[in-house]
């Protein structure tokens, strides 16, 4: 993913050399906006040389300001990337190694930190989940809008867990508008260029045959209008800019169709422009190799604040002032994600002079300036530089190192973890191999794109396709973790319960202590109605994972599901103990709802509302409450608020239909038995209820005969079957057919007698 980024100072006077500094005097008042792009090459971008791109305001940012020809990206993943840019250090630092699992150390102090130390209004507004305020970047700011809830979406796909660039920019204006006679801090992180590529119009049709430019356009266009309210409001006269992304996209070059698996540089090589509102400073260009770790601490130089010891990132504003200075230093980059997500080898790399040394299982070095695109490997013909390099990296890693954050894997509820899963953003954590045994990323790149390709047909719908081509690739490689689970989750969404019970037990054969392989063996034993052994498993999960709360809150509902009503709310209660847990709240609410204790369910339903506003069926068992305590109108509101959290909640639409229908409102009535019926077509009540308002209302009465007919098809010898003939009966009675509807209404009587008759026998 690319994060570009774009930082702004506010109140910057002019600047000439031999006098005194007016910007050193005035720094003291600036402000700063860090805004990123993810995913955004540096060769995409006009002012970088590319001749398709359509970035006017990004070309003109850069042709009054500072061009940076050579930046490179620490880590090719956004949260890792990003928590590079805020802290200033290494990934091997602050060890957040990938995305969807790693969460920031609170010990680890950002730039919207330190600056909140200073004075600063800290704000930001994120495009994509990955950068939701639970992973931890969050830290240090007073207003962070990330407003990411994957339980909306019945289907998850990157387009639909993201934020556009207008919705985005518009956040940030706003934010602006009421705090731009503050200092302030500023982030805005824009995520479009981000696979899959869908533009919208006009850049869809302009860039049919390259979506990926057509996203930069859009974005371009959207950043447009931040600089042009900047302009406006006079804050371009006290702003200096810096725009660049956190890495960029690989577009099959390598093999490689998107990012984070290698490290090369169509990766990690990123757009880096710097513009001030200072005489002389624009137009000018940079070639020295820079990185993302310099970002911060560049930016508390530029304000003239300390540097923090632990930054290891260098400043660059000496170089703001003489481009052409040359920097000697070692940069270094990496990805994980080959070794966490399928037990091959990790990537390092380090830059020295212009060469590029590539630590994997099968080494490789680069002469960038001869052989920019990174394709003949020099590590066999220059060895003596390789081992060099070599050195060199494990001398920077081991000094980088010693004062190192403990890496901090966040657990997730297990509803995150299947939608995660669904984007491929999760971590297995893959371990157990001998370094010499991992498998070098560069002879698995087939078997990689493969599993994308797999993903991407899930994200489509076409499950059964998914799980063909991941059973190809379990033939080739029988042990990768995150294929095997993928495909348990497959089986598990199209309800096949007994074999997605099958791949979940493999996993743990390939890597006993995943935990979320063991919450899917339980939610499949729970389908399957196999309570003893879900209990049974659920009780040895717990002894490996003692302090998880997920594993008793599930084992609460076997013991729900077999009515030991008291075992299960001990059972919450020592989920409690351990955490405050929102869905534990909600469960214990519901028992305590089942044993009438209205007062104390509807405390422990608020307090689960409070913790996760958009938690499901909270709301729904408090309108059940108002309903028994005869507040209906706080009874319709809960239920809306239900739905609102959960629009395929098809009990609650049924009982607001309910609701509505004893308050006269049949047009909302029918609205939300239409939408029963959406949801659940063989509901027979549903479908009767249906016609019965449509008879009630005296239309829509031919769609009201096949609702009727369709509900006692589905069980005609039911008491509801009773109440279909005679909706029927009434229908053709209003359509003046008297022979039909006394026809019906006969079966009616007919199958009323049966049913009584039948019952009469019943001892």
């Amino acid at each position: 993913m690319i994060s570009g980024v774009i930082v702004l100072f506010l109140g910057i006077a002019g600047y000439r050399v031999g006098r005194k500094i007016p910007y050193l005097l005035k720094r003291k008042h600036l402000n700063v906006i860090l805004v990123t792009i993810d995913t955004l090459r540096a060769d995409h971008l006009g002012c970088y040389g590319y001749g398709k791109a359509k970035t006017p305001n990004i070309d003109e940012l850069c042709a009054h300001g500072i061009k940076f020809t050579n930046c490179i990206a620490q880590v090719p993943l956004t949260l890792p990337s990003h928590t590079t840019i805020l802290s200033g250090t290494y990934p091997f630092y602050h060890n957040v190694k990938d995305n969807g699992g790693f969460v920031v150390s609170e010990k680890l102090e950002t730039l919207a930190e330190i600056l909140k130390k200073h004075g600063f209004t800290t704000g930001a507004v994120v495009g994509a989940y990955v950068l939701d305020g639970r992973w931890g970047l969050d830290q240090g700011f007073d207003f962070y809008y990330d407003n990411f809830d994957l339980s909306r979406y019945k289907r998850i796909s990157l387009n639909l867990v993201e934020r556009r660039a207008d919705e985005v920019v518009s956040r940030a204006i706003g934010w602006l508008k009421a705090n731009k006679n503050r200092r302030f801090f500023l982030w805005v992180h824009v995520y479009d260029p981000h696979s899959p590529y869908t533009p919208p119009p006009p850049f869809d049709e302009e860039f049919a045959e390259h979506p990926y430019d057509g996203e930069i356009a859009f974005t371009d266009l959207q950043l447009g209008r931040l600089f042009r309210f900047l302009e406006d409001e006079g804050l371009d006269k006290k702003t200096l800019i810096v725009l660049t992304a956190d890495h960029g996209e690989s577009l099959g070059e390598h093999g490689e169709e998107t990012h984070g698996f290698f490290v090369y540089q169509s990766t990690v090589w990123v757009p880096l422009i710097v513009k001030t509102p200072i005489r002389g400073l624009s137009g000018k260009v940079v070639k020295t190799r820079v990185g993302l770790v310099d970002i911060a601490p560049t930016i508390l130089d530029f304000l003239g604040y300390p540097i923090p010891g632990e930054m290891q990132g260098k400043s660059l504003k000496d170089l703001l002032f003489n481009p052409g200075k040359e920097l000697e230093r070692l940069l270094y980059t990496e990805s994980f994600y080959p070794r966490f997500h399928f037990g091959w080898h990790e990537l390092k790399a380090v830059y020295w002079r212009n060469y590029k040394y590539i630590d994997t299982r099968s080494p490789e070095l680069y002469d960038l300036a001869k052989d920019p695109s990174e394709r003949e490997n020099l590590y066999l013909k220059n060895n003596r530089i390789a081992k060099k390099m070599k050195a060199m990296l494990l001398k920077f890693e081991r000094t980088g190192t010693e004062h190192a954050l403990n890496a901090h894997i966040k657990e997730m509820d297990p509803e995150t973890r299947a939608k995660l899963g669904a984007l491929g953003y999760i971590s297995t954590f893959v371990g157990g191999k001998d370094e010499a045994q991992l498998a070098d990323p560069k002879e698995k790149i087939g078997i990689f794109n493969a599993i994308i390709k797999a993903r991407k047909l899930t994200r489509q719908g076409k499950t059964q396709e998914a799980i063909a081509l991941l059973k190809s690739i379990l033939k080739e490689e029988p042990g990768i973790v995150d294929a095997i689970f993928t495909l348990g989750n497959l089986y598990y969404r199209e309800k096949d319960f007994e074999t997605a019970l099958k791949y979940f037990k493999k996993v743990l054969e390939l890597k006993p202590d995943y935990n979320f392989a063991m919450l899917n063996i339980l939610n499949c034993y729970r389908f399957l109605g196999k309570t003893d052994q879900g209990i049974e498993e659920a009780r040895k999960f717990i002894k490996i994972f003692p302090q998880q709360s997920e594993f008793y809150i599930i084992l609460a509902n076997f013991y729900v599901d077999e009515g030991k009503l008291d075992e299960a709310e001990k059972t919450l209660e020592r989920a409690l103990k351990i955490e405050e847990n929102p869905f534990a709240l909600r469960d214990l609410g519901r028992i305590r709802l089942m044993k009438d204790d209205l007062e104390k369910a509807e405390d422990l339903f608020n307090r689960a509302i409070k913790l996760n506003p958009s938690i499901k069926m909270a709301h729904y068992y408090i309108a059940l409450i108002k309903e028994k305590e005869g507040e209906t109108e706080a009874a319709i509101e809960e239920y809306e608020k239900e739905i609102e959290n959960n629009p395929e909640n098809l009990k609650a639409h049924f009982n607001l239909a309910r609701l509505y229908r004893e308050r006269g409102e049949r047009d909302k009535e029918i609205a939300h038995l239409e939408k029963v019926v959406e949801l659940a077509p063989d509901f027979q009540i549903g479908l009767l209820y249906l016609a019965k308002a449509y008879l009630d209302e005296g239309r829509s009465l031919e769609r009201a005969i096949k609702l009727a007919q369709r509900g006692i098809e589905l069980n005609p010898s039911s008491e509801y079957a009773v109440f279909g003939y005679y909706i029927l009966s009434d229908i053709y009675a209003l359509m003046g057919d008297k022979s039909r509807s006394e026809e019906y209404y006969r079966k009616g009587l007919f199958l009323k007698a049966k049913i009584n008759k039948n019952n009469r026998r019943v001892p």
